[in-house]
């Protein structure tokens, strides 16, 4: 697998604790040695993993219903917490204006919490390359995903990472129709 038994081992736990595998102890019995544990996929997600699949191709209104109300969750869930990252982040930016007098403290201030981080970065894309970009994206995501499990997080140093792309033009015509309603 190309990784550390320690890392392989972490990922196995943590898949078995979050539900998606179960295991048990090998029945061999072998003098001196631990028993190995076998692991495989939950029979309970593959369940769900057939009930979402359902879902996109059924036709009952409940099912449909219920998915979306999921979704909606999801979203205002994720929505929360990029207005709490960026309500943390504003009073750092506030601090920083207001010492912009004297460059001494500001580059230090800027320096403990702002120059090992990247600058947020704006892209706009018509749905041609959104595809191109999301294509791309899942590798990233994969590998960003790999990073974050390698070892135990230092939450003394904890980062958080977020991306999300939005359907700008959409959501620019939904606001318009809303407040044409309205």
């Amino acid at each position: 697998m190309r990784q550390s038994k320690s890392t392989v081992a972490r990922h196995l736990k943590l898949m078995e604790k979050d539900g998606l595998l179960i295991s048990r102890i090998a029945e061999t019995d072998v003098k001196g040695r631990i028993s190995p544990k076998i692991y495989q996929i939950n029979p309970k997600f593959k369940e769900k993993e057939l009930e979402l699949d359902e879902i996109s191709i059924s036709e009952d209104p409940k099912k449909i219903q219920q998915f979306y109300k999921r979704e909606i969750i999801n979203y205002r869930k994720m929505s929360y917490n990029i207005k709490k990252m960026l309500d943390y982040l504003e009073p750092l930016l506030d601090l920083l204006e207001e010492h912009l007098g004297d460059i001494k403290k500001t580059k230090n201030i800027y320096d403990e919490y702002l120059s090992y981080i990247d600058a947020p970065v704006y892209l706009y894309f018509d749905k041609e390359r959104s595809r191109k970009f999301i294509e791309l994206r899942t590798d990233y995501v994969l590998n960003l995903h790999k990073l974050a499990m390698e070892e135990d997080l230092n939450t003394k140093e904890a980062f958080v990472y977020f991306d999300i792309s939005l359907p700008l033009a959409a959501l620019f015509d939904l606001k318009k129709k809303l407040k044409q309603k309205g």
